[in-house]
Parts: structure tokens; sequence; C-alpha cells
């Protein structure tokens, strides 16, 4: 074997380890692209479930509204905020999430007649995946108008806990 032949070698050795390190880091940067755009699509999720649950607390208050003539229950003297919490449970019995209600009735007498709604949806086991998604509705309670128990704003906040 000739030092030519050892140079080729040589040079063919070192051509594949190349090679192999670029085919490394190509595989590296695309693994690290996945699990970026898995991330992404599962935070996307979350704050999807978290807005839905949101949504699902403030048409209950809208249910509990048109049915009850008492909801919210009148605070006593001093007081104009009630609240309250629905955890969501499957049939497996595993949580699957939660909304809180605040409904504020500083507003509530005369002139405005409004209700400000609060209602926030929350998501998520570990602070990771943790998301809440948060929904303010102004609604009329005038029953002289026609937007009586409809809501007449909504303004929404999405993050993290």
């Amino acid at each position: 074997m000739g030092p030519l032949s050892l140079r080729r070698r040589a040079v063919a050795l070192i051509s594949v380890l190349l090679i192999g390190i670029l085919l490394f880091v190509l595989t590296l940067t695309f693994l690290t692209k996945q699990r970026l755009e898995h991330q992404s699509i599962s935070f996307q999720l979350q704050e999807a479930r978290a807005r839905a649950l949101a949504q699902a607390g403030l048409e209950e208050v809208l249910v509990k509204l048109d049915k009850d003539y008492n909801f919210p229950p009148q605070a006593g003297p001093g007081q104009s905020l009630f609240a309250y919490t629905e955890r969501l449970k499957g049939s497996d019995g595993i949580l699957h999430g939660q909304y809180s209600v605040k409904i504020d009735q500083r507003f509530r007498p005369l002139p405005q007649q409004i209700l400000l709604v609060e209602v926030s949806g929350e998501v998520g086991q570990d602070s990771e995946t943790q998301r809440r998604a948060t929904l303010l509705a102004f609604i009329d309670v005038n029953p002289d108008h026609a937007t009586h128990f409809q809501v007449i704003q909504l303004e929404w906040r999405c993050g993290g806990l």
C-alpha cells in the first residue's frame, strides 16, 4: 500500500466524517423545528380550550339571568361582587378545566342597568401547559331595552397563568 492509497483513504475518511456531521446537524435542526411546531400547536389548542370554557361560562350566566329573576343574588350593603367557579370533569373523573365567574353589580341600578361579567376559562395541569382566557362582558339588564339580557360589549384577554 503506497502513500497515495493511504492519502486517498484519509481523504475518504474525513469526507465521510464531514458528511456524517452535516447529516447529524441537519437531523438535529429538523427535530428542533418539529418540537417547536408541536409546542406551538399545543399552545394554540390549550388557548382555544380556555376560550371555549370562558364562552361556556358566559353562556351559563346568560341562561341563569334569563331563567332566574334573582340571579345573581343581591349582595349585602357595600358589596357588589358575586363570584363562583365551576370545575369541569369528564366521565372518567379527570379534571379538564374550569371557569370562574365574577359578576360586578355596581352598575345594575339606574341609570346604567348593566352587569359587568368577567369569566376566566383555565386549562392545563402544569406551568408549561396552563392557559387562561378571560372574557369581559357588559350585559344590559334594563327590561325596557330591546337588548335586555344581551351582551352589549365583549373584550378578550388571553395568556398564561
